[in-house]
């Protein structure tokens, strides 16, 4: 199977397992979320089961126990656990609270076999052919997923057309998932791993290869991220004027290189900000409904967003969601303010102060510099800007922002003394921020004195300035209606159309659509295809690779590995040892049998050689020549089997092949029941 058709479906499988199991699966189990209908449902889900996932997976790994029956027994425990700690909290003996849930399975056993006795062929028939209820907001959520698929077609079409990776942080990265699985956690270094953890579970629930989640996932962040700015914009809204919160996502999805300060390029690559901001923005606004809601969203919602963003990207955990939720505190009812001021602050500490505990406490026990790791971590050099393409530079843009953002918060301002009202509105609070973010990209800011990074702030610069432009839409006829009370009847049929016509003319000044141009510069095309196709049709163990030392991290967990100079200085001595082994009768062989792999696949760059990174392999052009020399000697040899396994135009593999029938999963099976006798025989007709 071709790269590109292993790549898309594996898209598949991911999107609709990440469906099943945080659309189905988790509101299950899940109180509240099973409340919630569409995205809402999605999004509460995603918070709560991930953050789970990334505690639990942060949990087995440091105790060793790590794999995929015990973090599945561990997230089935756990509502478990809570239910009846709470039963035990209420007063309640350990029988009692057994004898209540045998009762209730028995109730729903019978209530659903009374069910299934009444139900008639009408009943059916009219359920299945109920006429389907619209609801006003549908529309706008299935245009909101439309928006979200076009952002992830738009920044995934190079990983499809690209099999080898775009730059070399995807090794660390894929050695941090595999990492996990071998039961390292901080191996070192006290490195956030939330990503990672999520990658590797759904590496195993899905069985699409960390190597391919890795190299796709990218532009399925872009797609949630598309649909998170929607529903935030929606929710600050208060449901009013969707059109305005579709514009936010749009610009997003399809106008990022306009506006924002990042690129398609460098979101078609898996960063842990980017992942960590699909936690962060929804517990913002969960922070914010608690507010609202004087306690009705349940902090643990929040507690899971705040632990998961942490263990996700200290960064993002620090200068984003901190900030967002100091801000956030103001905007307690005046009422109120006393009495819950002093309950959220105590939950915040104590929720911030255990999500640092684990780095702190490497630390120390390490011998690390604490300080040392938090300058790491507020400060990436291997995150950096590219915005070539805004209408004007990003410092000029960012002071545009800054005066209409506190022009608009002026205005909301008035309009609260006005109206008097108890509580700042959520836009506000996310004005606030918006104005101060700016500031930061202005020329009158000086990041001499300030553990701020502009490089790794850009993604989240970026989601303020989308809902900040849907925002300004809605105020506009927010304050029309407030001034002019007929403009009321007629906004709903005005916004869709120029939310419409703002989206020609940004598509027209643009240029058309813009999709990700970004291309790989580690290794060739040809290396990774061939790869691929290698760990799907071979046994792991079985075979070894030879490439550059980089591709070690490839080779972890699955099979054997030599890098050039390895193979050029010891094979030929390995394969002589080897051949003399097989001159001895079989029934004088020692049983501890000491034989290089069945198949040995090397990795070989075509001239002119400048597919392979220098940083990957120094000096590649004459490696490459002492290979293919080995080669032609080797081939001379009597008794050895080479062939070429896969070949472009930049690239060629050639398997040595030291025993068939050994490395494939077809030779094994035929190994195990041989083709000339049996069933077997029959089968294989």
């Amino acid at each position: 199977m071709s790269y590109d058709i292993q790549a898309i479906f594996s898209v598949i499988r991911l999107t609709i397992s990440f469906l099943f199991v945080f659309g189905f699966v988790t509101p299950l189990f899940f109180e509240h979320a099973g409340k919630k209908r569409g995205i809402d449902r999605i999004v509460f889900s995603w918070v709560g089961l991930g953050g789970l996932i990334i505690i639990g997976t942060f949990m087995l790994v440091n105790l060793h126990i790590y794999d995929f029956i015990s973090i599945l027994f561990c997230l089935l425990m756990l509502p478990l656990l809570v239910h009846f700690f709470k039963r035990k909290w209420e007063g309640s003996t350990v029988t009692d609270i057994f004898n209540r849930g045998e009762n209730r399975i028995v109730a729903n056993h019978v209530l659903f076999i009374e069910k299934v006795k009444n139900l008639s062929w009408a009943d059916l028939k009219q359920r299945i052919f109920k006429k389907p209820t619209i609801n006003p907001e549908n529309p706008y959520s299935i245009a909101a997923v439309g928006i979200g698929i076009l952002a992830s077609v738009l920044r995934i079409i190079p990983s499809i057309q690209n099999s080898a990776p775009f730059s070399r942080v995807w090794y660390f990265e894929l050695d941090a998932v595999k990492g996990l699985s071998l039961q390292e956690y901080f191996s070192g270094y006290p490195t956030p791993k939330g990503m990672h953890s999520i990658i590797n579970f759904f590496s195993t629930i899905t069985q699409v290869s960390p190597e391919m989640i890795l190299h796709i996932i990218g532009a399925l962040i872009s797609f949630f991220l598309a649909v998170i700015i929607f529903w935030v914009m929606r929710d600050l809204t208060k449901r009013r004027h969707q059109s305005a919160a579709l514009l936010s996502a749009l610009i997003y999805a399809v106008f990022p290189t306009l506006f924002l300060p990042v690129s398609m390029e460098l979101e078609s690559e898996l960063t842990s900000l980017s992942f960590s901001l699909c936690f962060a923005l929804p517990t913002m606004l969960f922070f914010l409904r608690n507010i609202r809601s004087g306690g009705k969203t349940p902090w643990f919602y929040i507690f899971m967003g705040i632990v998961a963003t942490g263990l996700t990207n200290v960064f993002v955990l620090l200068m984003v969601l901190l900030p967002f939720m100091l801000v956030g505190i103001l905007s307690i009812p005046q009422k109120y303010f006393f009495k819950r001021f002093g309950k959220i602050t105590l939950y915040l500490i104590s929720i911030y102060v255990l999500t640092l505990a684990p780095y702190i406490i490497y630390c120390l026990v390490s011998g690390l510099s604490v300080g040392t790791f938090f300058q790491d971590q507020l400060f990436n050099t291997q995150v950096f800007s590219f915005t070539t393409d805004l209408i004007v530079p990003i410092e000029e843009l960012s002071l545009i922002y800054f005066y209409a953002g506190i022009t608009l918060f002026a205005g909301f301002l008035i309009r609260l003394f006005v109206q008097k009202k108890k509580r700042i509105g959520d836009e506000m609070v996310f004005l606030m921020l918006f104005v101060f973010i700016s500031y930061l990209y202005t020329p009158f800011f000086d990041y001499q004195y300030v553990y701020i990074d502009p490089d790794q702030l850009n993604s989240f610069y970026g989601m303020l300035i989308c809902i900040f432009f849907g925002l300004s839409m809605y105020s506009i006829f927010i304050f029309l209606e407030w001034i002019i009370k007929p403009v009321e009847k007629i906004t709903p049929y005005i916004m869709p159309i120029i939310t419409l016509g703002m989206v020609v003319f940004l598509f027209a000044y643009q240029g058309g659509l813009r999709k990700s141009s970004m291309l790989p510069k580690t290794e060739p095309n040809g290396f990774f295809n061939a790869y691929y196709d290698i760990i799907n049709e071979r046994i792991p163990y079985t075979y070894a690779t030879v490439g550059p030392e980089l591709d070690r991290e490839l080779a972890k967990n699955r099979h054997f590995f030599m890098n050039y100079q390895f193979f050029l200085d010891n094979y030929g001595v390995i394969d002589s040892l080897y051949q003399q082994y097989l001159m001895v009768p079989d029934d004088q062989r020692p049983e501890v049998q000491e034989v290089p792999p069945a198949s040995i696949f090397l990795f070989v760059e075509k001239p002119p050689y400048g597919s392979i990174q220098q940083g990957i392999l120094y000096d590649a052009q004459n490696t490459m020549r002492d290979i293919e020399q080995w080669l032609v000697t080797f081939r001379q040899l009597e008794g050895r089997k080479v062939r070429v396994y896969y070949e472009t135009e930049e690239a060629i593999v050639y398997e040595i092949v030291n025993r068939d029938d050994e490395s494939t999963i077809g030779g094994v099976l035929r190994n195990i029941y041989p083709t000339e006798e049996g069933r077997a025989a029959r089968l294989f007709k």
